[in-house]
């Protein structure tokens, strides 16, 4: 585990010294280290950097090929401090806490760290990863699959997701989460943008939860085309369930609890996909390996949180040119991670409510997703509003029995 340091080092004295801890032989031999920004900072914002090391001596083939790692620095003030109240850099935290390192995770599951220095104050970190872009390319927007190659990719991030939740279920690691308080509770989840969208409908903003994105003229513009896209007898239920999220806070809360990612968007999650890989439901051998970053929203809450994040991002895997398919928009996704998960051990055992579960989290994630779909509607973006439509079709019964509730 990384200690704190008692100063800022630049990024290279940095390096050096996590890859010492990690990597001494490797440090011996450095010849050489090149650091370049990476265009694509994440949607965070926070910077990183793709760091090559060249290493003198040793075999010819060892030193003709660099390697190559990724170097994160967190900083206070962005995204996730608005919509969640993460103020820490949590993923550094939860890493020399143990929790994100491979002993502390099932097989299958992957995340990139290496090792990472929290700056004194404790409000910034650096995080020094493996590169993993390859595994990233397996699962991206940026090289969308025909379909039926995509629902197999979702199926097999689905798996390790199941791995992951089923994992932390077991009561000894239920216990250690309970012992540390530096997650995201399940509650801001719940209430993610519910203060931005008081201040739109001119309602007082909830007590205690984050101040959301900036209310600007153009988040107002949004909200309110997506308000008036609907049809008029569900606009009420939504205009209400925007900002009054106690229902819904409360039907979560009754879950069972586990470690969840909180963020897993396609953008965070790769595969590393042995030759001729199948989805097959609860084999004991991990048919690809889940690779996950940007735990920055790493938290504890309900499984299908982070389930209904990843279906939620899912059409964007599949190629724009054919139809989408309708796994997507179906039971057939959520229930092949329900097989999994039983398959692996997790603790919840009905089938009904674990769609119910699924639906209050498609719910709880689509409500910060209406900005982006007002803008949508607003520019006539047709093909991605279809997509959105069909999710509809399973949040307005939710919503409106949260309502009845």
């Amino acid at each position: 585990m990384s200690a704190m340091v008692t100063a800022e080092p630049p990024p290279l004295e940095l390096l050096h010294a996590i890859l010492r801890e990690r990597h001494g032989d490797l440090v011996a031999r450095v010849s050489d280290v090149q650091m370049e920004p990476i265009a694509s900072g994440g949607y965070s914002g926070n910077p990183l950097y793709r760091v090559r090391v060249s290493r003198a001596g040793g075999s010819p083939a060892a030193a003709s090929r660099p390697a190559t790692f990724v170097l994160k620095r967190w900083l206070p003030g962005g995204h996730g401090e608005r919509l969640l109240g993460v103020d820490r850099p949590l993923e550094a935290l939860a890493w020399a806490r143990g929790i994100l390192q491979a002993s502390s995770l099932p097989p299958g599951v992957v995340v990139p760290f290496l090792g990472v220095r929290l700056d004194p104050s404790g409000d910034a970190a650096w995080i020094l990863m493996k590169d993993v872009s390859a595994s990233l390319d397996a699962y991206s927007r940026e090289r969308p699959l025909p379909p039926a190659e995509a629902v197999e990719r979702i199926k097999l991030a689905l798996d390790g997701l199941a791995r992951l939740h089923a994992w932390w279920e077991h009561p000894a690691r239920q216990a250690s989460l309970r012992r540390y308080s530096g997650l995201v509770p399940l509650e801001r989840f719940a209430w993610c943008q519910a203060a931005s969208y008081a201040a739109v409908l001119g309602r007082r903003a909830p007590v205690g939860v984050a101040p959301g994105g900036p209310v600007t003229d153009e988040l107002r513009a949004n909200v309110r085309a997506f308000l008036d896209w609907l049809p008029a007898g569900d606009r009420p239920v939504f205009e209400a369930i925007l900002y009054r999220r106690g229902r819904l806070a409360g039907a979560l809360g009754a879950l069972p609890r586990t470690l969840i990612h909180g963020d897993a968007d396609d953008r965070n999650v790769g595969l590393r996909l042995p030759a001729g890989a199948r989805p097959a439901a609860g084999t004991a051998t991990p048919l690809a390996e889940l690779v996950l970053i940007d735990w920055e929203w790493i938290g504890v809450g309900p499984a299908a949180l982070d389930v209904a994040r990843l279906c939620g991002s899912a059409a964007a895997l599949c190629d724009r040119s054919e139809p989408v398919p309708d796994a997507i928009f179906s039971d057939e996704l959520p229930d092949h991670y329900f097989a999994c998960y039983r398959a692996h051990g997790g603790a919840l055992l009905d089938r009904a409510d674990w769609r119910r579960s699924f639906d209050l989290a498609l719910l709880a994630g689509g409500l910060t997703q209406i900005p982006f779909a007002g803008s949508m509607i607003r520019h006539g973006m047709a093909p991605v509003m279809a997509a959105f439509e069909r999710q509809l079709e399973r949040l307005i019964p939710t919503a409106k029995a949260l309502a009845v509730a």
